[in-house]
């Protein structure tokens, strides 16, 4: 389910879904959301415009993708981006084919974005590996390795970018890498 809050700090249901929401971004018009649906399916992309509540289809996730696993999306001004296995595969926002628009060094776990650089987390989460912070600039096809770190078991991993640093979490920390 996706839900907002009200002016009197309430929630309001926006959208249910039987296989739940797997993840959620928005943007000025737009909540874009992964839908969790059953292991057999693929997962289904979807937006829903903020002004009028009309739910479209953006895409459908490959093979490779796993919103359990790296439930995350992002998006740029025209796209919507998610990981597949060593991808980072884009669509338009409102919908169409999605190909691979940058290769990493490894399975990308998680990302961010701000439209000039993409970022990448890069790793096994089944193994005590070293794990890679890449990145790549606009309109490269491959990503470079900027940081290593060994990942902590157990521990959720996310990445958050500021105008001067890329930040990622490791374990008990939040480690950063200055973007210039």
């Amino acid at each position: 389910m996706l839900c907002a809050i009200s002016e009197d700090g309430t929630s309001l249901d926006v959208a249910t879904f039987p296989g739940g929401v797997a993840t959620a971004v928005c943007d000025e018009t737009h909540v874009y959301w992964i839908e969790a649906v059953h292991s057999s399916m693929r997962p289904r992309l979807a937006r829903m415009a903020l002004a009028d509540g009309r739910i479209e289809p953006v895409g459908q996730l490959g093979t490779h993708a796993s919103p359990m696993a790296s439930p995350v999306i992002a998006l740029t001004e025209t796209q919507v981006l998610w990981p597949e296995g060593d991808a980072v595969v884009a669509c338009a926002k409102s919908g169409g084919a999605a190909a691979p628009a940058v290769r990493a060094g490894g399975s990308v776990m998680a990302l961010a974005t701000d439209g000039s650089e993409l970022f990448v987390l890069v790793g096994d989460p089944k193994v005590d590996s070293p794990w890679h912070v890449e990145r790549a600039k606009r309109g490269d096809a491959t990503t470079a390795r900027v940081a290593s770190f060994v990942r902590a078991p157990y521990y959720r991993h996310a990445l958050a970018l500021t105008r001067d640093a890329l930040c990622f979490t490791c374990g008990d920390r939040i480690l950063a890498v200055p973007r210039r």
